[in-house]
């Protein structure tokens, strides 16, 4: 929601340790050994449903005994309805006879077709085994990616305003260096292995010391980007850096498992946005490129200025923009901060224009302002916009004193 681009070289990420591993042979050998261990628990799978299928013999043999027992209750049956045709009165005798062997029937017939499905169930997996195994040696051929060779240029340093740019090769993949990533000439199972590869480089990248350092010296912001409300800054123990805030990837590391590891991927948010609202759900604004213009608005159901009579408003006619503030729950978020549009409406009593050129007139005497703008921002508790990633719901207070024209 609040636009924010940090000041970051491509030389100062890539001076981190942890970065000199990340080698192509590295990802090459390591996606190897994932895509190994992926094929064998496949197999092993596969055999361990084939196994189940030993007792057929065992399902054919109950399924010829009920043929026998049907057979010969239905030879019984045929006497009894002979015997019927010349001794009317035992008809309610044979009703209870046909009652017992119906269940033999319905018995009989489930396990004739738990039978036929065992044993195309059977045949299927046997195909599928057989399939597998030939299709996993000949993934184990491959043993290159195309772009690994040059994913740190590609995904890692790139700038924030190019972030869309290089993401759109997964999306576009018949025009880009990633088409044999993730299309039908990617096995699966190789899909699975770099995706694991990235994830896992992830978690360590995010407890590594000097990449916390960095990204708190860096990424100098005290408020959530995406809501504006939480704080979210690094505080030094004397050990280390704490991050107070999740790194949230913009592009879900699922689905973009490549730029798990950029640095413009990963916004600094609170745990209520990250993984209260967002969770993996997309979001259309980057706050290290745009922001949301929509202003904050309110509505006075009333003549008294109380809480429960304000409603606080938040729409967008751009639906990149109401899409994304439906997704992180901004209005109900927002709603429960009605008492700084109380608070504002409340001091505009009281600090009329006559009272604000007084205090004008004063401090310059006394050399206390500069300027109205200084008064109003000491009586109302605003900033100006290249501070709202420093200060909690100062968008809101922003618009709100603007909607009050208190500011302009």
């Amino acid at each position: 929601m609040i636009k924010y681009t940090p000041t970051l070289t491509k030389g100062e990420y890539l001076k981190l340790s942890f970065f000199k591993e990340l080698t192509k042979d590295d990802m090459v050998n390591t996606i190897n050994k994932i895509k190994n261990e992926l094929t064998t628990k496949k197999i092993d799978s596969l055999l361990k449903e084939s196994k189940k299928y030993k007792n057929l013999n065992d399902a054919k043999d109950e399924v010829d005994a009920l043929t026998k027992e049907r057979k010969r209750e239905e030879g019984k049956l045929d006497t009894k309805n002979k015997a019927l045709n010349k001794i009317g009165n035992d008809k309610a005798k044979e009703n209870n006879r046909i009652k017992n062997v119906v269940p033999i029937q319905e018995k009989l017939c489930k396990n004739a077709s738990d039978l036929l499905n065992a044993e195309n169930e059977k045949d299927k997996t046997e195909k599928e085994y057989n399939a597998t195994e030939k299709e996993y040696n000949d993934v184990w051929k491959r043993t290159d990616c195309p772009a690994i060779t040059d994913f740190v240029e590609c995904f890692i340093t790139c700038k924030g305003s190019i972030l869309e740019e290089k993401k759109a090769y997964f999306d576009n993949s018949t025009s880009s260096p990633l088409e044999k990533i993730y299309n039908d000439d990617c096995h699966p199972v190789e899909q699975r292995a770099i995706k694991d590869y990235f994830i896992a480089k992830y978690t360590a990248l995010r407890d590594d010391k000097p990449f916390k350092k960095l990204m708190a010296d860096v990424v100098n912001i005290k408020v959530c980007l995406y809501c504006n409300i939480n704080y979210t800054y690094a505080v030094d123990d004397g050990v280390s850096k704490r991050l107070l805030y999740q790194l949230d990837h913009f592009h879900s590391k699922d689905t973009y498992p490549w730029l798990a590891l950029s640095f413009w991927n990963l916004i600094p948010s609170c745990s209520t946005c990250n993984a209260s609202y967002k969770l993996t759900r997309a979001l259309k604004i980057h706050p290290y490129a745009n922001e949301i213009s929509a202003p904050f608005s309110y509505k006075l159901n009333g003549v008294l200025n109380k809480e429960e009579n304000i409603d606080v408003l938040f729409e967008s006619k751009i639906t990149d923009e109401q899409e994304d503030i439906t997704t992180l729950g901004l209005v109900e978020r927002y709603n429960k901060h009605k008492n700084v549009v109380v608070e504002f409406l409340e001091k505009k009593q009281k600090y009329a224009d006559t009272q604000i050129e007084e205090l004008l007139d004063f401090g310059e005497e006394k050399k206390l302002f500069e300027n109205e703008t200084e008064i109003k921002q000491l009586v109302f508790g605003y900033v100006p916009k290249d501070e709202f990633h420093n200060n909690s719901l100062a968008k809101f207070r922003y618009d709100i004193l603007k909607e009050l024209g208190i500011i302009t």
